[in-house]
């Protein structure tokens, strides 16, 4: 068995990053099975979701956009308050 990667919210390596509010594991083609072996710290959920690549991209896109809308309302909403 070879090790794919590993995360964390500060670094990444291997076909793992960090991505939106969770990780992303990017391969061209995934082995027949993956094990994935996790280490939590708090309360954690883990799920599992395949993505065309495409669609991947427009979600961070998507996710980085609200993200930015919300933190900009938040800001305004701390100057009037």
């Amino acid at each position: 068995q070879a090790l794919l990667g590993e995360a964390t919210r500060d670094q990444s390596t291997g076909a793992l990053d960090a991505v939106k509010a969770g990780f992303a594991l990017r391969m061209a083609r995934l082995p027949a099975q993956v094990v994935c072996v996790a280490d939590f710290a708090g309360p954690a959920r883990l799920s599992v979701e395949q993505w065309a690549a495409d669609e991947f991209e427009l979600s961070i896109e998507q996710y980085h956009r609200k993200s930015g809308l919300l933190d900009g309302g938040m800001i305004v909403l701390a100057l009037f308050v």
